[in-house]
């Protein structure tokens, strides 16, 4: 990761602003794959990217499994609105549902989705 910096390579973060690899980002994100590390170590479980979207997920040893769902909708002028953080799939419908009734999403934009 050393190698990145002052090449002008970097990532777009959820703002979509783009940040360049820096010292202090290369030490920022070594510090975390060491905490991931160790928790791994002590029994945390991790999953990996499998292409289809952002998915990250932990399951603690010893702690409850609370399920958690959402979704980012791109609307038709390129803003995105995020739902979420309901416990059931029942929840998250209606939600959109209720978006889609309050004039805040199109049923197309959320057809886009689905």
């Amino acid at each position: 990761m050393e190698s990145l910096i002052g090449t002008g390579d970097g990532w777009y973060d959820g703002q979509g602003i783009f940040h360049e690899f820096t010292q202090e980002s290369v030490d920022a994100m070594m510090d975390s794959y060491k905490e991931t590390l160790e928790s791994i170590k002590k029994g945390v479980l991790y999953s990996k990217y499998d292409g289809d979207g952002d998915t990250y997920s932990m399951i603690p040893p010893t702690e409850d499994v609370v399920s958690s769902y959402s979704v980012d909708i791109i609307k038709d002028n390129g803003k995105t609105v995020y739902i979420g953080d309901y416990s059931t799939v029942e929840e998250l419908d209606k939600a959109i549902s209720d978006a889609v009734k309050n004039g805040q999403l199109t049923q197309k934009e959320v057809d886009s989705v689905q």
